[in-house]
């Protein structure tokens, strides 16, 4: 199957009456359309659905650098290129305040918003980065798979990892949190705020278990999209936004059982330290992130939205449990921040497996 992103073509129909969709979208790459507010987000972020409060004021977008995962986010910020605002989830926010990369957002100028109930949220890491964090978006890590190839019983469990009749069919996140979240899940632990040395070797011996079944460790959305489509993976540990997008394109993937697991996470913005020179437009920026058209720009992927008015105000056209965002009644893994010195090891150990050396 070929369908072209329904993210993709929808920043390119916002350029569709400017004569040539593609020298528009290089303009605005190279910042010759860009005010002077510099973002350093994931791809398809740059929609202007997600800041036209903003675009309405400045007439420009900001200035968009691009990463992959978030691991290459800090890299191109210890590099030395500038970023006024960063996209971050949550473990990764932790890791960059205790770095001391942060800089505190004043919320005297951004909306008071409330928070959707439930799955994604923990009060207390909220408060205690408060000041630097500004939620965004939430969403669910399950296990999807091929309803018509593989037999419910095969993914009653994230064993099904293990299993060498899917090898070469099965796919795993590249993003760190992610990815520790299934490893963690397999040996029943489902909160990682006290790990143990024992817990943190179970889980790397886990990773190295199932590495030889492993297709692939997808950070490419669409990738994943179109093997999932094409039947070339069967079976993959992904966020319910992929899910969201498949059951309208291929009504053969399915959620796994609730036995298998799950993972909440959530996502927003923060400033980066020393970066202080556009502090109006950055909060200009992130005010028009939580509006009505960024709302309903995320929930048209299958996201959650951080701002529970505007969520519920979309309620009927955004079915919350059909999105695969309902917390279902098995292990469930919150993506609260993982002990500093536990990630690092994990992150470092998945690498060396992920990559063979």
């Amino acid at each position: 199957m070929n369908k072209p992103s329904s993210r993709l073509w929808n920043v390119l129909s916002t350029c569709r009456n400017s004569g040539n969709v593609l020298a528009a979208l290089a303009l605005i790459a190279n910042g010759a359309l860009a005010s002077d507010l510099t973002v350093l987000t994931a791809q398809y972020y740059e929609d202007p659905s997600l800041y036209q409060g903003y675009l309405d004021e400045y007439r420009a977008p900001p200035r968009f650098v691009f990463f992959s995962n978030e691991t290459e986010a800090l890299e191109i910020i210890r590099s030395g290129i500038k970023a006024d605002v960063v996209q971050l989830c949550m473990n990764s926010v932790a890791m960059w305040q205790n770095e001391g990369l942060l800089a505190p957002w004043d919320r005297s100028q951004l909306p008071q918003v409330a928070l959707p109930s439930g799955m994604a949220w923990s009060a207390e890491v909220l408060a205690e980065y408060a000041d630097y964090y500004v939620p965004f978006e939430y969403g669910t890590t399950r296990l999807i798979y091929n309803s018509l190839q593989v037999p419910l019983n095969d993914v009653e469990t994230l064993d099904v990892f293990t299993n060498p009749e899917y090898r070469g069919k099965l796919a795993l996140p590249a993003s760190i949190d992610d990815l520790a979240a299934a490893a963690f899940l397999a040996q029943g632990i489902t909160d990682w705020s006290s790990l143990t040395e024992e817990k943190l070797e179970a889980a790397i011996d886990w990773l190295e278990l199932v590495h030889p079944n492993i297709r692939y460790y997808w950070d490419d959305e669409e990738q994943l999209w179109e093997d999932l489509a094409e039947g070339e993976v069967l079976i993959a540990w992904a966020w319910n936004s992929i899910y969201h997008e498949m059951r309208t394109y291929n009504r053969n993937i399915a959620l796994a059982p609730a036995s298998s697991g799950a993972s909440t996470w959530h996502c927003g913005y923060v400033r980066v330290k020393g970066e202080d020179d556009h502090l109006t437009e950055a909060h200009k920026f992130v005010s028009a992130s939580l509006s009505d058209s960024a709302g309903q720009k995320i929930m048209s992927w299958g996201s959650g939205f951080a701002n529970r008015d505007v969520q519920n105000r979309y309620a009927r056209e955004f079915d919350h449990d059909k999105a695969g965002l309902a917390v279902p009644d098995g292990p469930v893994l919150r993506q609260t921040p993982m002990p500093p010195g536990f990630r690092q090891r994990f992150a470092q150990a998945a690498r060396e497996i992920m990559t063979g050396s």
